[in-house]
């Protein structure tokens, strides 16, 4: 389903899976609406990930949506995680642990703070360079 933004909608879709490819800065939420037939398939595709941060998966995530999140919200809401995480060299952008400088590194390097926000199971948020989402003629083969 296609939504006011000209955008596929993602609202009810079930999260049936999601691949994090390392190498490749690469997150992709696998995603199906089933509330109709045909049945749709749509991929959310993160690409230039610095970092993801995810919880709750369960075998029935339910997304509200993905959104773009302001940086400094962004930073301000993870501030405790961050401010711990960085001595792990994670996210992938050099900030030395100041909270304060993290959204303008970010903007320089053309980051985004993405929101996975969910009705059930899996919530969490994508840093990447980009986000688009991608529809599919049949389940991903996972």
């Amino acid at each position: 389903m296609v939504g006011d933004s000209g955008e596929r909608s993602v609202h009810d879709n079930v999260v049936y899976a999601y691949a994090v490819d390392c190498e490749g800065a690469r997150v992709v939420l696998h995603t199906e609406f089933q509330d109709r037939e045909p049945r749709e398939w749509t991929d959310v595709v993160f690409r230039g990930v610095v970092g993801h941060h995810f919880q709750y998966a369960l075998a029935g995530n339910v997304l509200c949506d993905v959104v773009e999140e302001e940086l400094d919200a962004f930073v301000q809401d993870n501030a405790r995680l961050l401010a711990q995480s960085w001595r792990h060299g994670w996210p992938e952008v050099e900030y030395r642990g100041e909270l304060g400088r993290l959204p303008e590194v970010l903007r320089e390097r053309h980051v985004r703070a993405y929101r996975v926000q969910a009705s059930h199971g899996l919530g969490g948020w994508v840093l990447a360079e980009g986000c688009e989402r991608v529809g599919r003629e049949a389940r991903a083969g996972v």
